[in-house]
């Protein structure tokens, strides 16, 4: 504050503002500050960055796309940057994913999954599958349908009375495993944890489990056994229950496939990403969802009942 009671920064930053280097400009693996200071990027920021900053080709891209259309609402136009966007996000993802759903970010599209997966049962004359089943030690966003879902209690607290009320199962940990047990002499109870939420919530209210591939913010790296994902998969699949995989920080090759879930083998029905697909030049996340999915609902309802100002903007894609 200045004399006149005037704070030294009108920006309402997400931590104290006191100290805040700020940044300037960015190259290659670098950061630097106004202060001409330089800093190792070395986490990517918060792992989005994937690219490198300042990158030629991808600063032409942009500056391409800012002279063809910046905006066009997706409620009016489809444009040709969104088409393209689609195609190269379904050659990267598992078989039998056809349909993709652009929002702003990470938070919006585990938003969008959300009701993806809603609107999937109701079409499906079952309206009374809607629970959403998610993991403790987890994190899925910052909005209030994210919020729910993940297991990450310091963030949940200030907003706990206005978060909707999903089961969740156990994190997997196999070095602090929650159930006390060591991994080789275990039944991966972990992974078995999700038949018993099934049973006790009722099959029939189920629509969905989502699962980090790797774990992120809440749970630093953790990296699930081999077994544990071919099990998920497969109760999933008893039960009729859509299984989505979060793969907003371990997406577009970050843990060196396509995507980490393909490490196990296994295609979720819906994939959730964000970070890596924009590389931190523009804000874009994404939903990729399975031909089964896509497919019924554009058969039965002939839209997905959802949209946002920017999703799908061309500037963006």
């Amino acid at each position: 504050m200045d004399e006149t009671g005037t704070p030294a920064s009108h920006v309402l930053y997400r931590a104290g503002a006191a100290g805040r280097a700020r940044a300037a400009r960015a190259a290659g693996v670098y950061i630097y500050d106004t202060d001409g200071r330089r800093y190792l990027d070395g986490s990517s920021g918060p792992l989005a960055a994937n690219l490198g900053h300042g990158v030629p080709e991808i600063l032409a891209a942009i500056e391409a796309q800012l002279r063809r259309i910046t905006f066009a609402h997706g409620s009016t136009f489809g444009t040709d940057a969104q088409e393209r966007a689609a195609d190269l996000a379904i050659a990267f993802a598992p078989a039998g994913h056809t349909r993709v759903f652009f929002v702003s970010g990470g938070s919006e599209a585990t938003e969008t999954a959300i009701k993806l997966a809603r609107q999937y049962w109701v079409d499906a004359r079952r309206p009374g599958k809607y629970k959403i089943i998610s993991k403790r030690a987890s994190y899925h966003g910052a909005t209030l349908g994210a919020l729910s879902l993940s297991g990450f209690a310091a963030r949940r607290a200030p907003y706990a009375p206005l978060l909707l009320p999903f089961p969740q199962i156990p994190e997997v940990h196999c070095r602090r495993c929650p159930f006390g047990l060591t991994y080789g002499r275990c039944r991966i109870e972990c992974a078995t944890a999700l038949e018993e939420a099934v049973r006790r919530e009722g099959a029939d209210t189920v629509a969905a489990f989502i699962a980090e591939p790797v774990s992120g913010a809440a749970n630093a790296a953790v990296v699930p056994p081999p077994e544990y994902f071919p099990i998920v998969r497969e109760i999933c699949d008893r039960h009729d229950i859509l299984f989505i995989a979060d793969e907003v920080m371990t997406g577009f090759g970050r843990t060196g496939e396509n995507f980490a879930i393909d490490h196990w083998k296994v295609i979720p029905d819906i994939i959730v990403c964000a970070k890596g697909l924009g590389a931190g030049y523009v804000p874009v996340g994404a939903v990729i969802a399975h031909e089964r999915i896509g497919g019924q609902i554009l058969s039965a309802s002939g839209q997905f009942i959802h949209g946002h100002t920017y999703a799908g903007n061309p500037l963006a894609c």
